[in-house]
């Protein structure tokens, strides 16, 4: 076994010298001068605030943060199946590989990939990059150069960071989350975060060994990525396994040699807490309620031919029972509720349409110009005469409530210019601006929706109530982000193409009289927007059920369009529970997933 200790040494060597770079100081800051450090800590507060925590812990502020970092990196970073053609954009066709030439072997390139343009016969080439400073620039690749990238970015925002190495040809990161207490599995490739189990049970794979490199020690994780230890040991022929371990901790002492001795004794202890947290883990059954799907990165081709298209086995597993989620949407009925009360005080002042639309659009543009400042300290000046003809009057109850519901102020100062700024928590005025921001860019389009402006100003929308559905994508399309009146989330049914629901119970000993309802497509995949739909109330907290209304065939031909329907008044009653089962989504032959952006409830005003 020799030979094969020395093959296993030499695969886990070839990673260890890009995790040293990740500890230098230049590059971690050349890292974070790329991203926008204070709006990605306004995405991870407002994910808080959606459940409730509008005053989180330290560390569950880090700990949120970091999934925004990994949805960031995801849009930000580019996936490369084959080169395009510098020439006219076609795409390249494999010809072969090639060493790396002197410029491309100063940034840690050992393989380049040769394509060729089928139309204009240019070669193009494709380096395989290992300096992750040279990714910060490059910002494309496969999973090798994402992870090695986003492991570079943890490491720039103060994780303890690790690149992760599995021997089936893929590469991911793991972070130390202290709100959690131990290492957390995160795939850039993927946009996917604490999900160990998604290769075994999600991709199909045949596991054998999975190593985590560090500055300061190399780690057998396999146990934390499998719950069939058993047949992974079986696969696992390069070495014995007491060569694993010897290797390993030889490496691992390399790397600790010059560190003080209360350092090393810290660091073996924590190595030790790991050991027993993988090995509890690699005991308990797999989650039936974790949606593992099959690989999404690279070409579908690509993924046939690696065999990780997914288990077929995965779309019929029994489901537990989402959770019941509080929704905290009361600052979207107040929203409403005061641009309501505008459009009612305009169009009691028989102002032409066109006066209507101008106010409004002049309301939008000063919230938008507010929104794009950073969100803990915005203030803005009202600078314009249509702003201070909309905005500027202190008497204006209507334009107080809303700027209230928003979580802003208004104050004139010693100029005698009016300003408005953030009052109390700026995390309340980061969660309601989009949504009012929404709300103004429908009414200012050129034909705003008539329906939308009656039930504006004569209906009243639900709020505070708990949601919960057949199913959802945790924590990012959870059942309560339907409601959050935020365009950006959604709530995801994984297995919803052919038949999903959704429930908003209303608060304890109330009930409400349905008079319609908005629902808003989501922001990608438009083969996932409801098509057929039945809207159904109930008035005994959900045992028994009645159609309010019936849809088929709709179809949403915009991202984030919101479509508004009217509930026939022989179908009203009051309701304490309404629920939208969807019975099929646009195209259920092409994948089975289920999304919505948001879901409005109007009631008739008392």
């Amino acid at each position: 076994m020799e030979d094969g200790r020395q093959t296993f040494l030499d695969k886990v060597q070839a990673y260890g010298a890009r995790c040293m770079t990740y500890e230098d100081p230049q590059a971690q800051q050349e890292a974070r001068m790329t991203v926008n450090r204070e709006k990605l800590e306004e995405k991870a507060l407002i994910g808080l605030a959606e459940v409730g925590k509008f005053t989180p812990a330290k560390e569950e502020i880090e700990h949120a943060f970091l999934y925004q970092l990994l949805l960031w990196f995801k849009s930000s970073f580019r996936w490369v199946n084959q080169p395009e053609c510098l020439n006219c954009r076609s795409t390249t066709v494999g010809i072969g590989t090639s060493g790396p030439n002197s410029e491309e072997r100063k940034y840690m390139c050992t393989n380049v990939e040769l394509y060729r343009c089928p139309r204009c016969y240019l070669d193009a080439r494709f380096p395989r990059y290992n300096d992750p400073r040279k990714l910060l620039q490059t910002r494309s690749g496969r999973c090798g150069e994402w992870a090695n990238c986003f492991t570079l970015y943890c490491r720039a925002f103060g994780y303890k960071s690790r690149l992760v190495l599995s021997f089936i040809d893929h590469v991911w990161t793991e972070c130390y989350s202290s709100f959690l207490g131990r290492w957390v599995h995160l795939d850039p490739c993927e946009g996917i975060m604490d999900r160990p189990l998604l290769y075994e049970e999600g991709w199909g794979k045949e596991l054998t060994y999975i190593v985590a490199l560090a500055h300061n020690g190399v780690h057998d994780v396999t146990k934390r990525y499998t719950r069939k230890w058993d047949q992974v040991l079986s696969r696992r022929r390069i070495t014995t396994e007491e060569d694993v371990k010897e290797v390993l901790m030889l490496l691992t002492m390399q790397l600790r040699g010059g560190l003080p001795a209360e350092e090393w004794e810290e660091l073996m202890a924590l190595d030790q807490i790991e050991e027993e947290e993988i090995a509890r883990s690699s005991s308990q059954d797999p989650p039936v309620d974790e949606n593992l799907p099959g690989r999404l990165s690279g070409s579908e081709e690509w993924r046939t031919l690696r065999g990780e298209m997914g288990n077929s086995s995965q779309a019929s597993r029994v489901r537990k029972k989402c959770p019941v989620r509080p929704c905290f949407d009361e600052h979207v009925k107040l929203i409403k509720q005061a641009v309501g009360s505008l459009c009612s005080d305009i169009i009691e002042a028989e102002a032409s349409v066109m006066k209507v639309v101008l106010g409004l659009k002049a309301l939008y543009d000063f919230l938008q110009k507010l929104h794009s400042q950073p969100f803990r300290s915005r203030e803005l000046q009202l600078d314009s005469a249509t702003e201070v003809a909309w905005l500027g009057h202190a008497a204006d109850e209507t334009i107080t409530l809303l700027l209230q519901a928003l979580g802003l102020q208004w104050t004139l100062r010693e100029d005698e210019k009016f300003w408005v700024s953030v009052e109390g928590n700026p995390v309340h005025s980061a969660v309601a601006l989009p949504a009012a921001l929404a709300l103004l860019n429908r009414l200012t389009k050129d034909h705003p929706a008539e329906l939308t402006v009656k039930w504006l100003v004569h209906g009243i929308r639900l709020c505070r109530g708990e949601a919960v559905s057949s199913g959802e994508e945790s924590p990012a399309g959870i059942s309560s982000a339907a409601f959050d009146g935020l365009l950006e989330s959604k709530w995801e049914e994984p297995e919803g193409a052919k038949g999903g629901w959704i429930i908003y119970h209303l608060p304890k000993e109330r009930s409400e009289t349905l008079a319609a309802y908005e629902i808003t497509s989501a922001n990608d995949c438009p083969e996932r927007d409801p098509r057929d739909w039945l809207l159904e109330g109930s008035n005994d907290n959900g045992i028994s059920w009645k159609i309010l209304d019936e849809q088929k065939g709709q179809f949403f031909v915009e991202r984030f369009l919101s479509k508004t329907y009217e509930i026939q008044p022989k179908n009203h009653f009051l309701c304490n529970s309404i629920r939208l089962r969807v019975l099929e989504v646009k195209d259920s032959s092409t994948q089975s997933r289920l999304q919505i952006s948001g879901l409005d409830l109007i009631a008739l005003k008392p």
